[in-house]
C-alpha cells in the first residue's frame, strides 16, 4: 500500500492512476485477509460469527467515510495532498505495527 501511494504521488497520468489502484487493491486484499485471519484466531469459536459480522460492518462504514473524505480532499486540496496524507498515515501505521510486533516477540 505504501508503494501504491508512492506510485500515485509520482505522476498524474493514467498509468500512475491505474497502477496505483492495482497496487492498492493488492495491498488491501493482503491486509484484509491477514486481519480477518488474525481476528478469527483471536476469538472463541462461538463468538466468531458475531465478531466477524461486526468487523465487516465496521470495514464497510469506515471505507465509505474514507471514500467521501478522499473526494473532499481531492476537490479541496488536490491529488498530491491526498496521496501525501495517505503515505504519511501508512508510514505511521507501519511504525505502530512494528513497535507492537517487537513487544510480542
Amino acid at each position: 500500500m505504501v508503494v501504491s501511494s508512492i506510485a500515485a504521488l509520482s505522476g498524474l497520468t493514467s498509468v500512475h492512476f491505474y497502477g496505483s489502484l492495482i497496487l492498492l487493491g493488492i495491498g488491501w486484499n493482503f491486509g484484509f485477509i491477514g486481519a480477518t485471519t488474525m481476528l478469527t484466531n483471536s476469538v472463541a469459536e462461538g463468538e466468531r460469527a458475531l465478531v466477524q459480522g461486526a468487523n465487516d460492518t465496521m470495514i464497510g462504514l469506515v471505507s465509505t467515510l474514507c471514500a467521501f473524505a478522499a473526494g473532499a480532499i481531492i476537490a479541496g486540496f488536490g491529488w498530491a495532498t491526498l496521496t501525501g496524507v495517505s503515505l504519511v498515515l501508512l508510514v505511521l501505521a507501519s511504525a505502530v505495527f512494528l513497535k507492537e510486533a517487537r513487544k510480542v516477540a
